[in-house]
């Protein structure tokens, strides 16, 4: 068996489309369709960017890597003379989590 979809798939998924929505409104549904995953992509981004500033902005990691997607860890890192005790990287006053390795400081 082949991937997922198959050219037959596509092709019976298009015939099926155009007996429920008709000729007309065909392209207008795709153009709909279109729309909402442009949205959902850029939602998505917001919120990735969201996330990557508030871990810190330009040293934390880049949206998609496997380091920004993954879980954290439930490690808690204590902050002991304003620095990491996880990876070393100064602390900023009142950071909530490390700007290099994003483990969650605690007094």
């Amino acid at each position: 068996m082949g991937g997922f979809f198959s050219p037959t798939h596509l092709i019976i998924i298009a015939i099926v489309a155009l007996i429920i929505f008709g000729p007309k409104r065909l392209p207008e549904f795709g153009r709909s369709l279109a729309r909402m995953l442009h949205e959902f992509k850029t939602g998505f981004k917001d919120a990735a960017d969201s996330v990557h500033q508030e871990m810190g902005g330009e040293n934390a990691p880049a949206a998609g890597t496997a380091s920004a997607t993954a879980a954290p860890s439930v490690q808690a890192v204590t902050v002991s003379a304003q620095y990491c005790r996880q990876c070393g990287t100064a602390l900023e006053h009142d950071s909530q989590f490390c700007r290099k390795c994003g483990m969650k400081v605690t007094p």
